[in-house]
């Protein structure tokens, strides 16, 4: 091996390991099948009869559709919702829009299954009845000044892909067909938003950017002493599908780290925030819900630069256009602090390095959803996938994330 073998490793959309990594559809409807509802969301045990309503529990207006995330970062339109009050009209002279924001899922039941079929057979149904969905998502989302809400499952569908009365049926359907798993105390809602995965720039693309990751020695006998976050997972439940990764590892030259330009994997908070500031927020959002304890992350991206975040306990599931198909994505969800803290990323954050306040390493920044390009929620693709993929190859068999000059 060459004396220098310290490595960064980058986001970049357009290599080819997604394409080992991923499931893929080669087209999609342009409609949803409304016959193919029953048979989709048909009960696990194969001999019942899926239970059905002659009418919706509610179909949403286009009024309440355009305010009823107001709050948001992208405030997307309300689609369908499974809730049979979802909104009181504000009243007063002073009337306005209650405002949302969202929380991770935290220690509810559905939290168990998830991960462990239950997501998997939801997307598989959707896929049945011809849904254009382009996320699927289960969290929290609570009035401005509350601590905790209602557990949504979270359906994010393309644009104009499915009317008011279409997003209803789907919405009960899928209401119908988590209530064999037995929770009752959730909602389903559906969307319109689009997933977002932008690649590091590269020379004949200059126009598109990203912000490198971290550095990564190829290791060898030194086998390093890793500090990163693991994100445990047992599930077998859905082998086809797993994380992204979008990923690069580009050779540094040797010469162009020396012990003046070279901090290892650090992350400067830049002059954002004071060190003071920083902690506040970070305390911030530790103390928001004590009683559902979360993982407090951070960045450090060349368009958002610092921004302070939480990681939510489940998987979440995106389907993006890529390369003239449709790709279907496992994501691990980052959840904005709250309505003031803005998104957590945008186009040319992608491929930063998120890291919590233990300073682990946790992933690397591979996308977004929302409606616009202020993001609602944030993907990142776990370290520990990232690694066990690695130290599957020759080269980077013994990778670790303590690289030293030589």
């Amino acid at each position: 091996m060459e004396a220098y073998q310290t490595l960064l490793c980058s986001l970049i959309s357009l290599f080819s390991t997604r394409l080992r990594f991923s499931r893929f559809l080669n087209t999609r409807s342009i409609t949803m099948d409304p016959s193919k509802l029953a048979i989709a969301f048909k009960p696990m045990d194969e001999d019942a009869e899926l239970q059905s309503s002659p009418t919706p529990w509610f179909v949403v207006t286009k009024a309440l559709s355009e305010v009823y995330y107001k709050g948001l970062p992208s405030e997307p339109l309300l689609i369908a919702t499974t809730n049979p009050s979802p909104f009181e009209d504000p009243t007063g002279l002073e009337a306005y829009s209650v405002l949302k924001e969202l929380r991770e899922l935290g220690n509810h039941p559905l939290a168990s299954v998830w991960d462990h079929g239950l997501a998997d057979r939801l997307r598989r149904s959707l896929n049945m009845t011809c849904v254009n969905w382009t996320s699927i998502e289960a969290l929290r989302i609570v009035k401005d000044g509350e601590s905790s809400g209602p557990v949504i499952v979270w359906i994010g569908v393309e644009f104009g892909a499915l009317t008011f009365e279409e997003g209803s049926n789907v919405a009960f359907n899928c209401h119908a067909f988590i209530n064999r798993y037995g929770f009752r105390d959730y909602h389903v809602e559906i969307k319109e938003s689009l997933t977002f995965g932008i690649p590091i720039s590269t020379k004949d693309r200059p126009w598109a950017e990203g912000t490198g990751s971290f550095y990564l020695s190829a290791g060898g006998d030194d086998k390093g002493n890793n500090r990163e976050c693991e994100r445990r997972n047992n599930s077998r439940a859905h082998e086809d599908m797993t994380y992204t990764l979008d990923l690069a590892v580009i050779k540094i030259d040797a010469g162009k780290l020396d012990a003046n330009n070279y901090c290892g994997n650090t992350i400067n908070i830049g002059d954002k925030y004071t060190c003071q500031e920083f902690m506040e927020k970070v305390s911030k959002t530790v103390l928001m819900n004590p009683c559902e304890p979360c993982l407090v992350i951070f960045k450090n991206g060349a368009n958002t630069l610092t921004t302070i975040s939480k990681a939510n306990n489940v998987s979440s599931y995106m389907c993006t256009h890529f390369a003239g198909k449709y790709w279907e994505l496992r994501e691990w969800l980052i959840i904005p602090t709250d309505k003031n803290s803005g998104p957590f990323s945008r186009k040319g954050d992608s491929g930063s390095c998120i890291t919590d306040i233990f300073c682990r390493i946790v992933g690397i920044l591979t996308g977004s959803s929302g409606a616009t390009d202020s993001s609602d929620v944030t993907y990142v693709t776990p370290i520990s996938f990232i690694m066990k993929v690695l130290h599957t190859t020759k080269f980077f068999k013994y990778a670790h994330l303590k690289p030293v000059l030589i």
